[in-house]
């Protein structure tokens, strides 16, 4: 088994540091969080099954691709995902979770 050349990183980091890029101005120009998650559900779903479809006989290149796939939706996902779990939260408060338990309560 040969090891995973050091090359084989840098499309996974320029992808997500891009995608995070994107999405964060998206969410600093109003888009809803909704809209955004959306479609980085779809691609990590289609990553995920890329990723399934893989066996043992693969070079390291070939599970790169896939990954990149991959962390497009997750990236596509986390930022969004965090704006919307803390719309509720109002500015100056200390933040104790009460909020959660509380809006699950209603």
């Amino acid at each position: 088994m040969q090891p995973v050349p050091a090359s084989c990183s840098r499309p996974l980091d320029s992808s997500l540091s891009s995608v995070l890029a994107i999405v964060g101005r998206l969410l600093g120009r109003g888009v809803d969080a909704r809209y955004l998650m959306a479609p980085g559900l779809a691609i990590l779903a289609a990553g995920g099954y890329w990723m399934s479809r893989l066996n043992l006989d693969i070079s390291p290149w070939q599970i790169v691709w896939p990954r990149v796939v991959f962390i497009i939706g997750l990236s596509a996902i986390f930022a969004p995902l965090n704006v919307a779990a803390f719309m509720q939260h109002s500015a100056g408060t200390s933040w104790r979770g009460g909020w959660i338990i509380g809006a699950a309560a209603k």
